[in-house]
């Protein structure tokens, strides 16, 4: 595999004189409080010198922990998330998130990054890559570093820092500029690692079903999704093991989420699951149900639906041995907070 340093160091002929800058919140980024922006686009760390051996790292945990940015420019700037266990950041990279795009400026946040799980106990460096559009066609690479410790489960303390600016949207962006910074990993192996593939396999094709599924809710509404003890269900499948652990909470919040994970019992098994909300203060018509199934041999199927009129549902699922499912709660008309993944 390619180091992302020289694909990076080959595409520096691309770059403009654009302003635009980021910090990186979350993890904390290599250059502490030392913030060299004027040199946010060269090398693969922008600046921050990646070194495992002498670098403080901050714990990240694998099956979901957050990302937060700062954005000083509104124009629509396209992330990428990856990371590496090469101390000096030289190569063997993985992306840990689709590509998303993100637009208004100010602070953005994604919760609930994860990470391949064999990567708990190791130490690693996460690189986050901005390609900012400068009005020209052109565009400029902006990267920041952190040094990390993987630990295995999911954070579930909220940092203060990880919030969505009222004026800050996002979407998943198809950016091949981006995502050729990473090559896809061989199809020779096989991983049950939370670094997906997401939104490249759309279209329904014969082949074996996900043996594993990341289902992650997202409220963009106003209005809370009340949840109880019993609305997650399996028909099909087992819960992850750090899922049988977690309490459900009472409801998502208005820009909160919920992180469920859920894996086949066993061979030619699938996987087949809902949770079922209420949508708090639109009695008797405030249902709204997602549902996900993985079969054994086809393609996997996910869908939602809402009673409330005005709201829709997005959906947004990849492929593979390990998949994930992606649903944002809007309403279709009227207030919306404009908060995202």
């Amino acid at each position: 595999m390619a180091p992302l340093r020289s694909l990076l160091a080959a595409t520096l002929f691309l770059l403009s004189t654009a302003n635009a800058q980021f910090e990186l919140l979350l993890p904390p980024s290599l250059e502490g409080n030392n913030v060299h922006k004027e040199i946010q686009t060269t090398g693969a760390c922008g600046g921050g010198v990646p070194d495992l051996a002498s670098n403080p790292t901050t714990d990240f945990h694998v099956d979901g922990d957050a990302v937060a940015l700062s954005l000083d420019h509104a124009q629509a700037t396209n992330v990428l998330m990856g990371a590496t266990l090469n101390g000096h950041a030289d190569g063997g990279w993985a992306q840990l998130f689709p590509v998303v795009q993100v637009s208004g400026g100010g602070n953005f946040c994604q919760p609930a990054v994860t990470a391949p799980r064999e990567w708990a106990g190791k130490k690693g460096i996460m690189g986050i890559v901005c390609k900012d559009p400068d009005g020209t066609q052109r565009y400029q690479l902006l990267q920041k570093c952190a040094a990390i410790n993987f630990v295995s489960g999911a954070n579930k303390a909220v940092s203060s820092l990880c919030r969505n600016g009222t004026g800050v949207s996002v979407r998943f962006a198809n950016d091949s500029a981006l995502s050729g910074l990473i090559p896809p990993p061989s199809n020779s192996s096989t991983s049950n690692s939370g670094a997906s593939s997401l939104l490249r396999e759309k279209s329904p094709k014969r082949g074996l079903g996900s043996r594993r599924v990341t289902i992650l809710i997202v409220n963009h509404s106003p209005d809370r999704l009340e949840l109880d003890p019993e609305s997650a269900q399996l028909r099909r499948g087992r819960w992850d093991e750090t899922v049988e652990q977690l309490v459900m909470p009472e409801a998502i919040a208005p820009g909160g989420c919920l992180l469920l994970r859920c894996a086949s019992s066993g061979i030619a098994r699938g996987i087949q699951g809902s949770v079922t909300c209420r949508l708090a203060g639109h009695a008797p018509h405030d249902s709204v149900r997602f549902t996900w199934k993985s079969r054994y041999v086809w393609p996997s199927a996910y869908a939602a639906q809402t009673s409330r009129d005005g709201s829709t549902i997005d959906v947004d699922a990849g492929g593979g041995a390990s998949a994930v499912v992606v649903f944002v709660f809007r309403p279709q008309h009227g207030h919306d907070l404009r908060w995202a993944l």
